[in-house]
């Protein structure tokens, strides 16, 4: 995911934004689609993808190329460690990227507003990238335990932990 621009990826904002982002949209995901996925395996493909993440932003990739090499990582990681099916890891991958995506195309452009600046000053202050982060992971744990609460999801799956 990200913010748009080519953003030589910085190790804090690996470890601020890629690392806990990754984390998010795969435990949201894995609820949305009634799948269940333990913390420590979770963590363990967001940090992956998080490493993935830090490298390949470090390359001027057309735009959406980052994400679609963070959803394939993700799903292949999340396949080899919790054996749910493809397809469902699919689903679960790209029902929380969606979400977070729609969370970006809202906030991103209100922070912009806010701090008078614009992705093309992403490069040049990474530290921008971060505090443009900031909402996305408050209301992604909303969304989290809200789904958990009121047992809403997008599929009907028998929730296993492997």
């Amino acid at each position: 995911m990200g913010c748009g621009a080519h953003i030589s990826s910085t190790w804090f904002v690996s470890l601020l934004v890629s690392l806990p982002q990754s984390y998010l949209i795969i435990i949201l995901g894995f609820a949305l689609c009634g799948l269940s996925i333990s913390v420590s395996k979770a963590l363990l493909v967001a940090v992956v993808d998080a490493l993935f993440s830090h490298f390949i932003h470090q390359y001027p990739l057309w735009f959406g190329f980052h994400t679609l090499f963070f959803v394939t990582v993700s799903v292949a990681a999340c396949y080899i460690l919790t054996r749910h099916g493809l397809l469902k890891i699919m689903a679960a991958i790209l029902a929380g990227t969606i979400v977070a995506a729609a969370l970006q195309s809202v906030y991103v452009p209100l922070s912009f507003t806010a701090s008078h600046t614009t992705v093309m000053d992403l490069p040049s202050r990474p530290w921008l990238v971060v505090l443009i982060y900031i909402p996305e992971p408050i209301i992604m744990v909303i969304l989290y335990h809200l789904v958990k609460k009121y047992g809403f999801q997008i599929m009907n799956n028998k929730a296993e932990t492997y």
